[in-house]
C-alpha cells in the first residue's frame, strides 16, 4: 500500500496505543514512501517478558518503595513479581459514567479483589500520566538508536477493497471493545471512505475473562488463594503469564485441559483441580468456555447491532468484512465463534491482520503521516446548551416560565438549544452558529459561563432536560468589548447593557474535537473543545 508523501520538513510520526492492558508504540518518517515502512517497538525493557520481540508492553507501573515522583518508576516489564503494581488503570478514568447494558459487572468486583487500585496520594490521571511518561522516554531514546540505521520491516497490513464495500472494524481489546462502520467511496489514487454509521463500544474486554478467572480461583480455594501474595498471583507472575498463554491459544488445539503452576495450600483440594504433590492448578475448557463465553457474546451482540444500524443508514445489506484488530481479535476462539455468526453464509468475510495486536498503533502512525481520515463522520450524541425561548401557553409549564427583563416578554427556562445531532453527517470543519445575548450592569462582572450538554437518547426534544448531562464549560469575558457600542436601557433605576454575541459550533472531524466558540465585536471571547471521536458506549 502505497503512503502519499507530504511537502514540508521532515518530521517523524510516533502513534501510541494505551490500553487497558498492553500499550504499543510505532513511528514512521514522513519521507517514507510505503506501509512497510512504519515500525514498532519491539524492544521494551525489564525482565519480565517471555521473549525478546513484543509488540506491546504491559500498562501497568510500581512505585519501588512507596516512592512517588520524581522518583523513577518501574514500568511494563520492568514489575517483577512481589511490587505493588497498579494494573487496568485506563478503567479508572471512566469510573463517574454510567454503568449500561454491555459494561462488564466484575469491575466492580474486580476493585474490592484489589486490582483496580491506586497509589496514595495518586489520582488514576496522575498514574496513567506517570506510565505514559515512561513510555515516552524510552520512545525517544529509541528513535535516537534506530531512527538511522536500517530497521526491522514489519509485514503490512493489506486489505484489498472496492468502491461500495461495508467494513466494520472491530477493535477488541484489554478492557473496552470499539466498533466502527465505514463505506468505502475511493480507492485510488487513495483510500477514501465515511463513516456510515455511528461507532458503537462496551467497557467489556479481554481483562474481564481474567476477573472471571480471579474469581474462580477465589471460589475453588477461597482463603489459601486470596491469602497469596500479588507476587504469585498477580498481572505479570508466573501463575498469570502462563494464563496469558491459555487464553492466546484457546480454540487452537483440541485440548481439553490445562494446568498452571502455583504453590499453595488448600485445604483438602479436589484432584481434579490442585495436584498438590505437582503444584499445578488445573483447568478445563468448560471452565475456559465459561470465561470466554460472556465476552464473545457481548462483542457479537455489538457487531449485531453495528450490522443492523449500517443497514438502516445505508437502505440494504452493505457491510461485507468485519475486520477484528486488538490484542483480543487476536483470539481463536473470537474468530471462530465470529465465523460462526457472521461468515457463514459467504456474504461477510472475517479478516485477523497480521499482528492485529499492533494494527492500532500501526495505524495511528498511518493517520499522523497521510492524514488518511473519514471524509465525514457521524456524531455519536446530541450536543447543545441551554437556552431561554419563548413560553408557548400549553406546552411550556408555568414553573419554568419567567419574564424577560429586556423585552417584558414572557420566556421558559426549561429550553435546548441543539448544536449537533446524533448520527448526523458531517464534513470536516462543519459549522452552526447561534446568535445570544446577555443582559448586565455595571456592578456585575463581565463573565459569565455556558456549560455545554450532551445527550445519548436517539430523539431530543427542545423542551426537556431528560437524559442531558455536562461536558464542558465556556467561560465568555466581555471585559475588552467595547461597551458603548452595545445597546443600553434603564431598568428599575439602573443602567443595562445587552450585551449580543454568537455561540458556533465547529465539527472539527480532522482533529477530532468539536470546538466551541463564542464571538463579539469581531473578537474571540471564548472557546473550549470537546472529544467527540470516543465511541457512544452502550
Amino acid at each position: 500500500m502505497s503512503i502519499k508523501k507530504e511537502k514540508g520538513a521532515h518530521r517523524i510520526i510516533v502513534g501510541v496505543d494505551y490500553g487497558t492492558t498492553y500499550t504499543g508504540v510505532s513511528y514512521v518518517s514522513s519521507t517514507s514512501p510505503d506501509l512497510r515502512d512504519i515500525k514498532h517497538i519491539c524492544n521494551w525493557p525489564g525482565p519480565t517478558k517471555e521473549t525478546e520481540i513484543v509488540f506491546k508492553a504491559p500498562s501497568r507501573i510500581a512505585y519501588p518503595d512507596g516512592d512517588l515522583p520524581p522518583a523513577v518508576p518501574k514500568w511494563g516489564y520492568e514489575v517483577q513479581p512481589g511490587m505493588t503494581a497498579y494494573s487496568w488503570t485506563k478503567l479508572l478514568l471512566d469510573s463517574d459514567t454510567l454503568w449500561t447494558q454491555y459494561d462488564d459487572s466484575t469491575l466492580e468486583y474486580a476493585s474490592q479483589t484489589g486490582i483496580l487500585q491506586l497509589p496514595p496520594g495518586r489520582t488514576a490521571i496522575d498514574v496513567v500520566a506517570d506510565y505514559l511518561t515512561q513510555v515516552y522516554q524510552f520512545t525517544l531514546k529509541t528513535l535516537a538508536k534506530q531512527i538511522t540505521e536500517q530497521a526491522l520491516r514489519i509485514t503490512p497490513i493489506e486489505f484489498w477493497f472496492t468502491p461500495g464495500d461495508g467494513v466494520l472494524v472491530c477493535d477488541c481489546g484489554g478492557g473496552t471493545v470499539d466498533l466502527t462502520t465505514f463505506l468505502v467511496t475511493q480507492t485510488s489514487p487513495v483510500l477514501t471512505f465515511e463513516e456510515l454509521c455511528a461507532g458503537i463500544g462496551c467497557k467489556f474486554g479481554s481483562s474481564a475473562i481474567d476477573r472471571s478467572f480471579y474469581r474462580l480461583m477465589f471460589q475453588r480455594f477461597g482463603s489459601a488463594f486470596e491469602n497469596l501474595s500479588p507476587r504469585y498471583t498477580g498481572p505479570g507472575s508466573s501463575f498469570m503469564n502462563k494464563f496469558e498463554i491459555v487464553k492466546r491459544g484457546f480454540g487452537q488445539t483440541p485440548q481439553t485441559s490445562f494446568e498452571l503452576p502455583l504453590k499453595m495450600k488448600p485445604c483438602r483440594p479436589d484432584p481434579a483441580h490442585y495436584d498438590e504433590e505437582e503444584r499445578l492448578v488445573t483447568i478445563d475448557e468448560n471452565d475456559l468456555h465459561a470465561m470466554f463465553n460472556p465476552v464473545v457474546d457481548k462483542v457479537l451482540s455489538l457487531v449485531r447491532q453495528q450490522i443492523d444500524d449500517a443497514k438502516v443508514e445505508a437502505g440494504k445489506d452493505v457491510l461485507n468484512r468485519i475486520i477484528l484488530v486488538g490484542g483480543f481479535g487476536d483470539s481463536e476462539y473470537l474468530h471462530q465463534e465470529m465465523v460462526k455468526a457472521f461468515g457463514s453464509n459467504g456474504k461477510i468475510t472475517i479478516t485477523v491482520p497480521n499482528y492485529a495486536q499492533a494494527a492500532i498503533v500501526q495505524g495511528a502512525a498511518l493517520r499522523g503521516l497521510q492524514g488518511l481520515q473519514p471524509t465525514t463522520r457521524r456524531c455519536r450524541r446530541h450536543y447543545g446548551f441551554k437556552l431561554g425561548m419563548p413560553f408557548v401557553k400549553g406546552v411550556d409549564d408555568e414553573s419554568d416560565a419567567y419574564i424577560d427583563e429586556w423585552t417584558g416578554l414572557k420566556y421558559t427556562a426549561r429550553s435546548m438549544k441543539w448544536m449537533i445531532s446524533k448520527g448526523g453527517e458531517y464534513k470536516p470543519n462543519y459549522t452552526h452558529t447561534v446568535p445570544i445575548c446577555a443582559i448586565y450592569d455595571a456592578s456585575q462582572r463581565l463573565q459569565s459561563s455556558q456549560t455545554l450538554y450532551a445527550c445519548d437518547r436517539t430523539n431530543v426534544q427542545t423542551r426537556s432536560f431528560e437524559g442531558i448531562y455536562p461536558v464542558g464549560e465556556i467561560i465568555t469575558d466581555f471585559t475588552n468589548t467595547d461597551l458603548s457600542r452595545f445597546e443600553t436601557k434603564v431598568i428599575d433605576g439602573k443602567l443595562k447593557y445587552r450585551l449580543d454575541y454568537e455561540t458556533k459550533v465547529i465539527f472539527g472531524a480532522e482533529e477530532g474535537v468539536l470546538k466551541f466558540e463564542s464571538t463579539s465585536q469581531g473578537r474571540t471571547i471564548g472557546q473550549t473543545s470537546i472529544r467527540f471521536k470516543t465511541v457512544k458506549f452502550y
